[in-house]
């Protein structure tokens, strides 16, 4: 009988190098793939609360094509960046002479705070959908976890990287776990760094004042939630 798959939908080819290899081995008898979506779908303009299921679904039925079929899929997780999008409009700083965003652990510096608040505003009320969201195309499991402010920030405490320092971390990481996966299991696990056990209550907690700007995932429930840790 062949192998479930565990379709991970993420942003971009990062995500890919650094968890493909790993969770392959850490979920040896199911089959990983991943789908890039090339983009964050909570802050797109045509992407609204009442059509992002639509369209998560038409990222499902895309991957499948003619190769797979709906049964051919065990659970369908989706890897989202938090961008510290929950921080209150006063951690929200003005800097006329940046031309894009720049995080830190306490507060978002951009040219225009209107921006950063119209995104806010976007990714938020798109992601309560996704969070209440339990399955995709009616019946195949889904769940939607974070990488605080994302995945190089959580995994190598990194902000506002270049896509070839993003490159460059991406293969760092996979070299680092592919032949260590206790000490990925580990990490995922920090106390210093998971959210609570809890699935609602891991995005309950990183809503809070300016939790989605910290270091902090709930992936470890992913992990529990499918046997491994």
């Amino acid at each position: 009988m062949s192998k479930k798959i565990i379709l991970l939908i993420v942003e971009g080819i990062t995500e890919d190098i650094s968890l493909r290899g790993i969770l392959s081995e850490i979920f040896n008898d199911k089959k990983i793939e991943f789908c890039l979506v090339r983009t964050d779908i909570t802050t797109r303009e045509d992407i609204k609360p009442n059509n992002i299921k639509k369209e998560l679904g038409n990222i499902v039925k895309n991957f499948l094509g003619r190769t797979f079929r709906e049964t051919d899929l065990q659970e369908v997780i989706h890897l989202v960046d938090t961008d510290g999008v929950y921080i209150p409009e006063t951690n929200i700083e003005k800097d006329i002479t940046l031309n894009n965003f720049v995080y830190s652990v306490d507060k978002i510096k951009a040219k225009d705070i209107n921006k950063v608040i119209e995104r806010n505003e976007t990714k938020k009320t798109n992601l309560d959908v996704l969070i209440s969201t339990n399955e995709v195309l009616k019946k195949i499991p889904y769940k939607v976890y974070y990488l605080s402010q994302n995945l190089e920030h959580f995994f190598h405490d990194k902000l506002n990287c270049t896509r070839e320092e993003k490159n460059k971390l991406a293969q760092i990481l996979e070299d680092k776990y592919i032949e260590d996966l206790n000490s990925f299991l580990i990490f995922v696990r920090d106390s210093k760094l998971k959210s609570p056990d809890d699935y609602s209550e891991s995005w309950d907690y990183i809503k809070k004042s300016t939790n989605s700007l910290n270091r902090c995932s709930n992936i470890h429930i992913f992990l529990k939630d499918t046997r491994i840790v």
